[in-house]
């Protein structure tokens, strides 16, 4: 019989159109129905509940220990999502750890067209329910099993997804970065391998990855350096890891 129930989640996950989402190799580890997500550990991934699934359009509501799904010690990419992933958010673990009684923003990866948006969310660690996560006017993420309010079709269903951050700074550079720097600077410390940019879907994850930068290591930045310029040769833009300018 667990046999049978595991085949049977296994399809159910094969045939969801969320797995496949920003890159794919996503892991369900939240799901609720008609109601906020049960959780009150502020998405750190310990609170254990319901009868895990693994189905984003099941009618449970569970909840399963996120190291059961990835190692404790990787960083993670969230993606919170409502049933059919015709609405999905992708964000850095980091991104969510300021404390604040008001809304902090920051920009990161979501649906219609799969264009950048602004998220925002609350995070005050003395009410149960945060962080309460919001891109545009679509509230993705809720604890505390509070009502939906007024919903229909594939809204009532909220899910949350995890993954390995395959792009993670290691940890010496992430909390030991120097100052702020010049491009030179920026492209001598990182061995002429600044970030080259060949697509749309580069560029968004690059705005992605600065976000999370400047979010881990507190840093005054108004941006991060990219490895195209024209340092060489005013007007001759180039970048500075060798490949081809065709994006």
């Amino acid at each position: 019989v667990a046999a049978i129930e595991s085949n049977t989640a296994a399809a159910a996950m094969a045939e969801s159109p969320c797995y496949g989402k920003w890159g794919g190799d996503w892991t369900l580890v939240r799901h609720a129905y008609g109601t906020w997500h049960g959780a009150t550990d502020n998405l750190a991934g310990t609170h254990v509940y319901g009868t895990f699934d693994n189905d984003p359009q099941s009618y449970g509501t569970w909840g399963r220990y996120f190291a059961d799904a990835l190692p404790s010690d990787r960083s993670m990419l969230f993606m919170f999502s409502n049933g059919d992933c015709s609405k999905w958010m992708v964000a850095a673990q980091n991104q969510f750890r300021t404390a604040s009684t008001n809304w902090y923003t920051a920009s990161v990866v979501a649906s219609y067209q799969g264009v950048a948006h602004t998220a925002s969310w609350r995070w005050y660690t003395s009410i149960a329910g945060d962080p309460l996560l919001k891109v545009g006017s679509e509230y993705l993420y809720k604890e505390e099993s509070s009502s939906l309010g007024s919903v229909s079709g594939q809204d009532y269903w909220h899910n949350v997804w995890i993954k390995a951050d395959e792009y993670t700074w290691s940890a010496k550079r992430k909390h030991h970065l120097p100052a702020l720097m010049s491009w030179s600077e920026a492209d001598t410390y990182c061995d002429s391998q600044l970030a080259s940019i060949h697509s749309a879907s580069s560029l968004r994850l690059a705005k992605l990855r600065c976000e999370e930068l400047r979010v881990s290591v507190n840093m005054d930045a108004s941006g991060c350096w990219i490895g195209l310029s024209d340092i060489a040769s005013e007007g001759a833009f180039l970048w500075s890891d060798g490949s081809v300018s065709d994006y």
